[in-house]
């Protein structure tokens, strides 16, 4: 069995998942989520949006069933960006002849994202993926980076992969 982990910037992840909880019925806005204080200034690791972006404890908790040389991380970030190079990588990491290329995705514009194209049909994600994300403010923001960055750190070391994420 192989894994494939699909990981993008911790603090960016962390909204993401905002974005979609507060769809589902989260009603606190993101500092009353993410913080476990009154004052914003202590990280809320219990909450899920955090704890999420928490890597390496994730991949710890994978290895007690799977070797490291099972796994593979693809930068969610870049592919996003470019998804091809990334498709090509997880081909070869499951032994599969490569049949995706750059001939096999197509930047749609209105989406603005990268579709699957075949024979001429384009396959997109879903409407709820790509959402815009709320503007946080700088001083969350710089509180998160903070947070996560000996976790970021950590997990780069390990998987011995560099993601350019704050460390």
């Amino acid at each position: 069995m192989k894994l494939i982990f699909m990981v993008c910037e911790p603090v960016e992840r962390t909204i993401s998942y905002y974005v979609h909880m507060s769809l589902l019925g989260w009603t606190c806005t993101f500092e009353q989520c993410v913080f476990s204080d009154s004052n914003h200034q202590k990280v809320d690791t219990y909450n899920f949006a955090v704890n999420r972006s928490l890597y390496i404890t994730h991949v710890t908790r994978w290895l007690k069933y799977f070797q490291l040389e099972q796994m593979h991380f693809v930068n969610g970030d870049e592919f996003k960006r470019n998804p091809v190079p990334y498709i090509k990588e997880v081909q070869k990491f499951l032994n599969l002849p490569i049949m995706l290329d750059e001939n096999s995705f197509g930047f749609n514009r209105s989406k603005g994202f990268y579709c699957y194209n075949s024979n001429g049909i384009e396959e997109c994600m879903d409407k709820d993926k790509g959402r815009k994300h709320p503007i946080i403010n700088e001083r969350t923001r710089k509180i998160l980076t903070e947070f996560y960055k000996p976790y970021n750190r950590q997990f780069i070391d390990f998987v011995k992969q560099d993601f350019k994420w704050a460390v």
